[in-house]
Formats: C-alpha cells, sequence, structure tokens
C-alpha cells in the first residue's frame, strides 16, 4: 500500500517563513531603493548652493544650476541597481539565516537574530494590516506625514536662517556700509565726509547724490511707458563701497544707466534695452541700461536709476559734480565702513547711525511665530501617523510575531519588529523630508526676496537640519515603544489560538 510522505509542520513552517521574509524585505525596502536613486539629484541641488567656494565662486564667469542629462539618468539607473543587487543580497541571508540550518539549531539569537526582525519590520512598514493595497496606501500616507512635517520645518527653518541673514548684512538690501549719515539736503555734508576720512579704522566713505523732488520727479520711458525716477549717482572718497548689483554692472560711461527691479518692470526694460530720460532742463537722453541694482532707502530697495557722478549734473542741474551739491533738490548720504569699536563710536558721535532695514524688508518679521506652529502641527501630525501604524501592526499582523517566537526569538526581541517598521518610515520620510524641504526653503526664499527686491542669499543651517532629522527618528522611535512593549507581554500560543 502505497503511503503519502508528509511534509513536516515545523519545515513547512520554516519554508513559509523564508518566503514571508523575502518577500517582506522585498516590498519593504525596493520602494526605498528605488525612491533613493531618483532623490540622487535633488540631494544634489539641494547642496549645490555650498559650492564652489571662495575664489573659485569668484573665478565661475556664469555661475548657474547645470544638468547632464546622460549622468543623470546613468547615474540613476546605476543606484537602483546597485542597491537591488544589495537587497537580493540581504534577502537571501535573511532566508538562509532561517531555512537553512538545522530545525534544531534554529534558535534565532545573535547576530543571526538581527536579519528576521529587520525583515519583518520592514514587512510592516510596507503593510502594516496586512490587507494588501488598503494597507500599503496607509503605509504611504504615513511615509507622506513624517515627509510633509520634516520638510515643513525645515523650509520654515530655511526661511528664518535666510531672513536673519538679510538683517545681519545691510549690503543685501542695498546699503553699500553698513552706516549712513542722513540729511534733508546737503548740509553736513562736507563735514561728515572729512569726519570720517580722518578717523581711524574707517576703510570705505562714499556718498550717495540724488534728486530728491517729488513734486517735479523726473519722467524716463521704456518699452512698457513711463516712470518717474530720481537720478542718483555715488561718488567714491575712499575704499570701493558701492551697491550691490544683481544682473549686469553699475554704468561705466555716460550714456548708461543701472535700474532698481521695481523701475526695469515699470519701464519694461533689461540689460541691454534703451531707456530716454526727460532732464530738468527739458532736454532728452536716452541711456542705455547696464545692469539691476538693489538701492538702498527707507521704503524700499527696488526702485533705483543710477548713473556715473558726470552724468548727474547734466542730467539734474548745470554744472560739474563738484558742484552739483549746490543744485536745487539735491540730497547727499554719506556711507561709512569702520573696522574697529573705537572708530564706530567716532562716527556715532558725528552723526552716523546703523543703516536701518526698508519698510517692506522690517514687514517680513511681522509674519511672527505663526509658520512654526504650523510645522510643528504636521510634524505632531505625522509622529501620530507612525502611531497608528506601528499600533496596527501589532493588532493585524500578530500572527507573524508569534511564528517567529515560535521559531525561537524571544517576546522582546520579536517585537523589536515594531520598533524597526517606526524606524523605516522615520528613514524614508527624513530622507525624503530633508531634501525637499531645502528646496521648498531656498525656492520660498527666493520669490520672497524678488518680491522684496534685495539680494537673494537663500540659507539653510545645518544645524536645524540634522536636529529635525534626529528629533523626527527619536519621536518614532519612542512612539513605537508601547505597541511594542505591549506585544512582547502577549503569549505566543495565545496570539496564534486566536488565528
Amino acid at each position: 500500500m502505497a503511503t503519502v510522505a508528509r511534509e513536516h509542520p515545523a519545515r513547512r513552517a520554516l519554508g513559509l517563513a523564508r518566503r514571508d521574509l523575502t518577500i517582506g524585505t522585498i516590498t519593504g525596502v525596493l520602494p526605498a531603493v528605488v525612491a533613493g536613486a531618483a532623490l540622487v539629484p535633488l540631494v544634489a541641488l539641494a547642496a549645490s548652493w555650498l559650492f564652489p567656494r571662495g575664489v573659485a565662486r569668484l573665478a565661475e564667469p556664469d555661475p548657474g544650476l547645470r544638468v547632464d542629462a546622460t549622468a543623470l539618468v546613468l547615474g540613476t539607473i546605476g543606484t537602483a541597481l546597485a542597491g537591488a543587487f544589495l537587497l537580493a543580497v540581504l534577502s537571501a541571508l535573511a532566508a538562509r539565516a532561517v531555512g537553512d540550518a538545522p530545525i534544531v539549531r534554529q534558535r534565532l539569537t545573535g547576530r543571526a537574530s538581527g536579519r528576521p526582525v529587520i525583515a519583518l519590520g520592514a514587512s510592516f512598514a510596507a503593510d502594516p494590516a496586512g490587507a494588501g493595497r488598503r494597507s500599503q496606501g496607509t503605509a504611504a500616507a504615513t511615509a507622506a506625514g513624517i515627509t510633509l512635517g520634516v520638510a515643513e520645518l525645515i523650509s520654515v527653518a530655511a526661511l528664518e536662517a535666510s531672513r536673519d541673514h538679510l538683517d545681519a548684512n545691510p549690503h543685501l538690501y542695498g546699503a553699500p556700509t553698513e552706516l549712513v549719515r542722513q540729511s534733508n539736503g546737503t548740509f553736513g555734508v562736507a563735514d561728515a565726509v572729512e569726519a570720517a576720512l580722518r578717523t581711524d579704522g574707517v576703510t570705505a566713505v562714499t556718498r550717495h547724490v540724488f534728486y530728491d523732488d517729488d513734486e517735479s520727479a523726473l519722467e524716463a520711458t521704456g518699452p512698457a511707458g513711463a516712470a518717474r525716477v530720481a537720478p542718483a549717482a555715488f561718488e567714491i572718497d575712499r575704499g570701493g563701497a558701492l551697491p550691490p548689483v544683481v544682473d549686469g554692472r553699475l554704468p561705466q560711461g555716460s550714456d548708461e544707466v543701472a535700474v532698481g527691479s521695481a523701475t526695469a518692470r515699470d519701464l519694461g526694460v533689461g540689460v541691454g534695452d534703451t531707456v530716454r530720460l526727460d532732464t530738468v532742463t527739458g532736454d532728452r537722453r536716452d541711456l542705455r541700461v547696464s545692469g539691476v541694482v538693489v538701492l538702498w532707502s527707507t521704503e524700499d530697495p527696488e526702485h533705483a536709476f543710477v548713473v556715473q557722478p558726470e552724468s548727474l549734473p547734466e542730467i539734474i542741474c548745470a554744472g560739474g559734480f563738484e558742484q552739483v551739491e549746490q543744485c536745487d533738490s539735491v540730497t547727499v548720504e554719506v556711507f561709512a565702513s569702520v573696522a574697529d569699536p573705537a572708530g564706530r563710536e567716532a562716527l556715532l558721535a558725528a552723526g552716523f547711525a546703523d543703516v536701518a532695514a526698508p519698510a517692506n524688508v522690517a514687514r517680513l518679521a511681522q509674519v511672527g511665530s505663526i509658520p512654526w506652529y504650523v510645522a510643528g502641527f504636521l510634524g505632531i501630525l505625522g509622529i501620530l501617523g507612525v502611531l497608528h501604524a506601528v499600533a496596527t501592526s501589532r493588532r493585524r499582523r500578530r500572527r507573524d510575531l508569534a511564528i517567529v517566537r515560535a521559531l525561537g526569538l524571544t517576546g522582546p526581541r520579536a517585537a523589536g519588529a515594531l520598533t524597526w517598521q517606526a524606524l523605516l518610515f522615520a528613514v524614508v520620510g527624513v530622507s525624503v523630508g530633508v531634501v525637499l524641504g531645502a528646496l521648498a526653503g531656498r525656492r520660498l526664499w527666493t520669490l520672497i526676496a524678488d518680491d522684496v527686491g534685495v539680494v537673494v542669499v537663500p540659507r539653510v543651517p545645518l544645524i536645524a537640519v540634522v536636529a529635525c532629522a534626529l528629533g523626527a527618528i527619536a519621536a518614532c522611535i519612542v512612539v513605537s515603544l508601547g505597541p511594542r512593549w505591549s506585544a512582547a507581554r502577549v503569549p505566543a500560543a495565545e496570539a496564534l489560538r486566536s488565528e
């Protein structure tokens, strides 16, 4: 009589465990490998602001972002293939740890016990409830919640760091130096210049001469129409302090002009275009736009119409630049830079003051702490999402935990899969969130800086990035400890019997 050989139940359980570990590792880690390959160019983009540095940045004639499409595609494919190969090796090792050793030696302790726990945690992360697509959608939403919270926190930190950097650097909003002596006209200007020049430690002195008559402002005409402008010029008495140029250069000839960003928009001009200006005497001058400049004022740094010192008298009055201060409707500001505290105190006593941020720049601080509250709220939602996913796995995937415990794992070690699940959520969310947050913060600050007319210098603080990443990972691990402790206390036999 023929007999049918039956597979030993323990060996059958081992085979199923090997299959589950391999599938769990693939489904849990493969998406991260593919996402990592796709994120390589984003990471490079986020770090591009760090390079070049120093003299190399000055030597680059055309700075900007460049993308090599061939290298990008090949690098992404190569990263994905390398990650897939490593994944296959890890899956094979995890399966061998369970199925290839004799049954009597299958007590999963020591170093070998880590691999099944990690694989099981990856399986929990990919499918928290073990229900297929619906559960996988929950996993994706959980990872997206962590990503969104991290990205929001880093983007807000980048905005705050960029705004603080702007406040600390008056040159970014158009001031040639950090100290200015203002006046309602030209009274006392000569004394202020003389006092600055004879003060020890003063490295730069620049006079800003401009037409200051709102009722009879001069009219300039461009392709987009006419606009009222206040022609200005800078005369350097010491050093080389001049306002920053964001495009092109300052005028170098009598037929050139540098305009502010708002003035350029009003006139509809760019570098190389021509502007027609009506002078005080009624003549018309054609000026070629040589650049876009940021020029400090108490209101905004967007409106500017800067010409050569030799050209200014011909536009606003008769005479040379030496006599232009005697013309009507002319105001002179004196900018100075000093290298030591004693010289600074001397300039302050002579009537100089710290350059104050323009009104539109100062208003940026009125937002207050609202962005931080929003970012913190999103971060808390992400952490609660991880807690929900881990609690769901502890309840719906208890059979898997019971199986690995029946194979030899202790209760606390098997329950460690829940912590690995939370850690994988954190790693994926932090990896993507850091890159997206850095990109979003830089982009948002670029839009804000362009809108207020200052020099765009975004900052992404490394300390905030590290703190946010470590904080998110630690929070995810902490919220997993409760479900992990609860799962470790449930006897394996009771969990299997409940199924």
